[in-house]
Parts: C-alpha cells; structure tokens; sequence
C-alpha cells in the first residue's frame, strides 16, 4: 500500500486535484506550489462558508414555517377556545351551577393547553440548526493537513 515517492510519481490526490494554473507540479517552484495552495484553501474556505450558510437557510426556514404553524394555530384555538367555553358552559349550567361549570370547562381547556404546548416543544426540540456536512467537510480537511505538513518537508 505505501510507495516511496520519487519525484517522477505523483500521489493520487495530486492528480485529482489539478492546479488552479493548470501549471505541471514537477516543474513549478516552491513559492508559486504555495501560492496555489493557499489560493486553493481560500476557495474552499469560501465554498465551506456558503454551504454552512445554505444549510443554515434551510433549518431556519423549517423552524420558521413550523412557528408560522404554531402561530395560525394558537390564533383558530383561541377563537375556538372562546365559543365552544361559552357553549359548554351554557350547556353544563343546565346540570350543574354556573360557577362549576365554569371551573369545568376552564380545567377541560388547560389540560388541552398543556397538551398542545409539550407537543410544540418536543417537535421544535428536533429543529437541527448546525451544518452537519459543513462540519464534516471541515474534519476531512483536518486529516488532510498532517499528510500535506509531511509531503512539503
């Protein structure tokens, strides 16, 4: 698995990577094989920072879309919550007295309440909002840099 290198052989990752010159490696100077490095971390650097922004566009705007959900949805209830109290109130009143009807119907709507509010919670619980694959392309270019240390010395 492991050759010793010769300057007539180039590594497999060298030749998938061409030179942002195009220029050929053997017969480039020290500085401009730099230079073409760093010009290469720069672009990517750049493209890792508009992939991180990309990934972070789209769970936000998930998250916002359930918000706008959550919202359209405490709106219709409480309107809900309103007239179906006055109808079960009104209704109970005819079994019960006016104040136990009420307590009633106040207790039906908080135990509803609580129920809607934990559901809420653990599905904007599973918003993800860190770039995972930005992260991961970063940790792949991490092991690559020991290899790159040990090739120029």
């Amino acid at each position: 698995m492991s050759q010793a290198w010769s300057g007539n052989q180039t590594d497999d990752r060298l030749q998938d990577t061409p030179t942002s010159q195009g220029s050929d490696v053997g017969s480039a100077s020290v500085a401009q094989l730099l230079g073409e490095v760093v010009t290469d971390l720069s672009t990517l650097m750049r493209q890792e920072l508009a992939l991180a922004k990309a990934e972070m566009r789209q769970d936000v705007a998930k998250a916002g879309r359930g918000a706008a959900f959550i919202a359209t949805a405490a709106v219709a209830g409480l309107l809900l919550l309103m007239f179906l109290s006055f109808t079960l109130i009104w209704w109970l009143d005819e079994v019960w007295p006016l104040p136990v009807a009420a307590a009633t119907v106040t207790a039906i709507w908080a135990i509803i309440c609580i129920a809607a509010a934990l559901t809420a919670r653990k599905q904007l619980r599973e918003v993800n909002l860190k770039p995972d694959r930005t992260i991961e392309s970063i940790s792949s270019i991490k092991e690559d840099a020991p290899w790159l240390s040990n090739r120029n010395s």
